[in-house]
């Protein structure tokens, strides 16, 4: 049976992947650029500008080309806020986010007194009254709140 080949104007002309460590002169991508049939992959390289990211990788294919991106970002919660929260491992606490005592986790707050420790999230106009912006700031910079 003939090996079948997929039509390359369905593939994205530019595939790029990045490493996107907390520090910013950690962060790396690599590359490969679709060539007829096959992709060339290119040596890793410094993220850089942020402001600039995307339309760096436009230019390298022109107008109307896919990009196919991926992020490898770092995931967990600020340790202060773990330590406050009493999370000694987020792997352990992930699973049990959205559920029992962390039910409204992932509820965004709609006023100041439903922020708490199981609820950190909140639009911004939900938290007017100053107190409420320093009492989480306080969690995740870890200064008493």
């Amino acid at each position: 049976m003939p090996r079948q080949t997929q039509p390359t104007h369905l593939l994205p002309r530019l595939v790029a992947h990045a490493d996107w460590g907390t520090d910013p002169r950690k962060r790396q991508m690599a590359t490969a650029i679709r060539e007829d049939s096959h992709y060339v992959a290119h040596a890793p390289e410094p993220v850089g500008d942020l402001t600039t990211f995307l339309d760096r990788l436009r230019e390298r294919v022109g107008p109307g080309e896919a990009i196919l991106l991926g992020f490898d970002f770092p995931i967990g919660l600020p340790a202060a806020y773990a330590a406050r929260a009493e999370i000694d491992d987020f792997l352990e606490v992930l699973p049990l986010l959205g559920q029992g005592q962390w039910a409204e986790f992932y509820k965004v707050a709609e006023a100041p007194e439903q922020i708490s420790l199981q609820r950190p999230f909140y639009r911004e106009d939900a938290a007017p009254d100053d107190e409420a912006v320093r009492r989480v700031e306080g969690w995740i910079l870890g200064e008493a709140a």
